[in-house]
Parts: structure tokens; C-alpha cells; sequence
């Protein structure tokens, strides 16, 4: 069975930018189509504008342990300017991915604020400029969308997402990993600020 995984990160209040606290990073397994199912959620810490979603994305997936899976990434940044770098999660894991943009990125725009901000920013903008050279537009009922095929043909990819958009541009797993992140992180930073 094929297996398909979202990947999102949750909220995080600006004053966690900098490296100053950290938000949730989420995988959620489903099966489908034509019968969609929640086979699986986990979900790990990274820090905001820190290095480590790579690696905790790595672990996540290890952990769902899926014999066939697709990975679904929103977008390359996460938790603020740390990055999941989908080439190297799947020279580790043998899972194709794709990398879903729902909207238009510029990376110059993504360069000034890193240029200005992070001392380590030709680092991060090595993995950011691969992933956004090697996008393709796609359209769908909602309006365009981009992505990045990882591991597979562009062709394929497409196949994949319209498989996934059931009630949105978003493929469903993502949708899904992109409610429970958020549900969690506010729900933990909530339970933190009432302790102080």
C-alpha cells in the first residue's frame, strides 16, 4: 500500500524568532485514493530559525516506518528560516517527495531577510535556491500552485497531487498536518504562558 506524508510546522509567537523557543513539526501518514485514512501522526520539536527540521523530519519518518511512501513538503522553509532539505531526506530514506508551494515565492526577497539576519545565510540559501530552481506551475480548480518533484518525474508528481486535492489546492495530508501542527503548538504555548 502507498503510503502519502504530510509534513507542516505550527505557530510560534515572534518573539521565538532568533532561536528563542521552539514550535511543533508534524508528520501525518494517510493511505489513498479513493479511500482516505489516517494511518498514522507524530510529531517532534525544532527550533525557530535553527538548523535541525532536516534531521527531526528524518527521524519522524523513520519512525512512521512505511515500506512505500510519497512525502509531501510545504514549501522549504519551516518553523520561520530553519529548512527541511527535501534531497538529503530522500538520499536517507529512499521516499520520494514533493515540495508544494501554494503560493508564489520570490527568493530574493527570502535572501535580503537572510542576508540581513543569518550570519550562516549562503548555507541556507544553497538548499532554498535548489529547491525553487527546479519548480513547476500547476493548475487546479483553486488557482495555480508550485511544486518540486523529489526522487520522481514532474509528470508523476502532478498525478500524485490531483489525486490529493479534495477540498482544496492543498493535498489532503498536508491540509491535515498543517491543522494538527497548528492545534498543538497553540495549545502548548497557550499551556506555557499560563504557567508564568
Amino acid at each position: 500500500m502507498m503510503y502519502y506524508i504530510g509534513i507542516d510546522d505550527g505557530y510560534f509567537p515572534l518573539y521565538y524568532k532568533g532561536g528563542r523557543g521552539l514550535t511543533t513539526l508534524v508528520a501525518v501518514g494517510m493511505s489513498g485514493p479513493p479511500l482516505y485514512s489516517i494511518k498514522s501522526i507524530l510529531y517532534s520539536f525544532v527550533l525557530v530559525d535553527g538548523l535541525d527540521a532536516t534531521e527531526k523530519a528524518i527521524e519522524l519518518l523513520y519512525t512512521l516506518g512505511c515500506r512505500k511512501a510519497v512525502v509531501i513538503y510545504d514549501g522549504v522553509t519551516y518553523a520561520g528560516f530553519n529548512f527541511i532539505d527535501p534531497y538529503l531526506v530522500y538520499e536517507a530514506t529512499g521516499y520520494p517527495g514533493i515540495v508544494f508551494f501554494r503560493y508564489r515565492v520570490s527568493f530574493e526577497r527570502i535572501k535580503k531577510a537572510l542576508t540581513k539576519h543569518f550570519p550562516d545565510a549562503k548555507k541556507r540559501l544553497q538548499v532554498i535556491r535548489r529547491v525553487l530552481n527546479n519548480k513547476y506551475v500547476h493548475i487546479t480548480p483553486w488557482g495555480e500552485s508550485w511544486f518540486v518533484p523529489i526522487g520522481m518525474g514532474a509528470k508523476e508528481a502532478m498525478n500524485v497531487l490531483r489525486k490529493l486535492e479534495v477540498y482544496s489546492p492543498e493535498p489532503e495530508p498536508l491540509r491535515i498536518a498543517d491543522m494538527i501542527a497548528s492545534s498543538i503548538s497553540k495549545y502548548l504555548h497557550e499551556r506555557e504562558r499560563m504557567k508564568l
